[in-house]
């Protein structure tokens, strides 16, 4: 099984020489030269998956987005090669004192931060896969935010299951 993780970079300037339109061609051919099986995103606005998930139709999309302001909302999606996995379950957490609320956040938090969690099988076994993205900032917030990561884990993970986190 091939993992990566993929941090999308957004860009929300269309002046920026990073601007995602720059970026878009080359980050679908790296992932489709690549035959990765799981790919964790982060920073993956509304956009960049809309523009991912028309060129890469061998993956399912797993995930919810954070459910920030629209110009800031992004997603932890986990893409997973539609011939070798089957997709049992999903959802996505707040990493935050309400694990449930979308949008939750630490006092810290420039913005919320969030967690997607996908059970599915591969090759006749179980994997609980978990993709996230904490705080860059403040490592205060980060020790929060894996705190509530090890309270997910408890919760969703299966004694079947192995369990990969990007």
């Amino acid at each position: 099984m091939l993992v990566a993780t993929f941090n999308m970079k957004n860009s929300y300037s269309p002046a920026s020489p990073k601007n995602w339109i720059r970026r878009a061609e080359a980050a679908k051919e790296l992932i489709q030269k690549r035959k990765l099986d799981v790919i964790g995103t982060q920073e993956l606005t509304p956009r960049t998956k809309d523009y991912l998930e028309k060129r890469l139709e061998d993956y399912i999309f797993v995930g919810e987005s954070r459910g920030s302001a629209s110009i800031s909302d992004e997603y932890n999606s986990i893409l997973l090669k539609k011939e070798v996995f089957d997709l049992l379950d999903t959802k996505t957490y707040s990493l935050s004192n309400d694990i449930n609320k979308k949008g939750g956040r630490f006092l810290l938090d420039f913005f919320p931060r969030i967690c997607t969690v996908a059970h599915t099988l591969y090759e006749g076994h179980n994997y609980l896969i978990i993709n996230t993205h904490l705080d860059n900032l403040f490592s205060y917030n980060r020790k929060l935010q894996l705190e509530v990561l090890s309270k997910i884990i408890r919760l969703e993970k299966d004694s079947k299951e192995d369990i990969i986190i990007m």
